[in-house]
């Protein structure tokens, strides 16, 4: 017998008696259950070696509102025009945030851009991508302020940032 051979053999055992244990512990019917309808039923041996392979942190629902094609003219000492193209997505928590995110674009497109219309060109160009998104946030905590509105979504992602 090579080691090849024997290797191979040897995982397929290993491999054939783990399954056998968690089928084992999967199909075990927890003890006591039925004697105390009320109590909360023990973690079965399934449930528990189902959480040695999963996160300890809970996972949460992000959801998106993407906003494309933001085009703005930012200004120019040179005389030539520039512009800028923005494409964001909004995170949201829940599906009712998502659907006043989305009624709120009009809102966050015009805060956007009255932001970076007063911005020069050349100062946009030093602009970090976090510089920028912090910039953006707070721009639209203004407008919603203004407006008399809760933010609905949590966070911008700057998705695309051209400047010509």
């Amino acid at each position: 017998m090579t080691i090849k051979t024997f290797s191979m053999a040897l995982a397929i055992a290993l491999i054939s008696s783990v399954l056998a244990v968690m089928g084992t512990m999967h199909f075990a019917k927890p003890t006591g259950a039925a004697a105390e309808p009320d109590a909360v039923p023990a973690p079965s041996s399934w449930q528990k070696v189902k959480e040695m392979f999963s996160s300890s942190e809970e996972e949460t629902q992000v959801l998106f509102v993407e906003i494309n094609n933001i085009m703005i003219t930012l200004k120019n000492d040179g005389g030539k025009e520039r512009y800028m193209l923005l494409e964001l997505a909004l995170t949201a928590a829940t599906e009712d945030a998502v659907k006043q995110t989305e009624m709120m674009i009009p809102a966050i497109r015009g805060a956007t851009v009255a932001l970076l219309t007063e911005k020069d060109y050349a100062l946009v160009r030093t602009l970090s991508v976090t510089d920028l998104h912090d910039e953006l946030m707070n721009a639209y905590r203004e407008r919603f302020k203004q407006l008399k509105n809760e933010m609905p979504f949590n966070d911008v992602i700057i998705s695309k940032m051209l400047l010509q």
